[in-house]
């Protein structure tokens, strides 16, 4: 399976991590505390957790085999320190049983050359969450 798309990464950094969006990857990880390094299944960075200054989150890859319904969008995360390295490989296809629902319904709608959906008019001006206890 060698190709120009293929490419492997020790420790991936945060910056690279925002380039493999969207492309397969096979990760090893290491989880500490004696636990034996294992390999991650094939699938799709589909998201990067990027922490704010300041914050106690953790930088992550957000994975999906195209198996899993989420409505996250998401089956599992990887932490960048988690990851010892990383293989980037051909994309999967996934055809049947294998893909998830969300891929079918897209893949329908393109059948038939799309729909163009009006979405409801934002009646409240949008702003930043609030926290606060009170």
């Amino acid at each position: 399976m060698s190709s120009s798309t293929e490419m492997t990464m020790l420790r991936p950094s945060l910056a690279q991590a925002l380039d493999l969006l969207g492309k397969w990857v096979i990760c090893r990880v290491s989880w500490g505390d004696g636990v034996e390094e294992c390999d991650s299944a094939p699938a799709q960075v589909v998201g990067v957790v990027v922490p704010a200054p300041g914050t106690r989150v953790e930088p992550q890859l957000l994975m999906s085999s195209g198996q899993g319904v989420e409505t996250s969008g998401y089956e599992f995360e990887l932490y960048l320190d988690s990851i010892r390295f990383l293989r980037v490989i051909e994309p999967l296809e996934l055809t049947g049983e294998t893909r998830s629902k969300a891929v079918l319904v897209r893949d329908r709608f393109a059948a038939f050359g799309g729909v163009d959906l009006q979405l409801p008019e934002r009646k409240d001006k949008t702003r930043a969450a609030c926290f606060d206890d009170h």
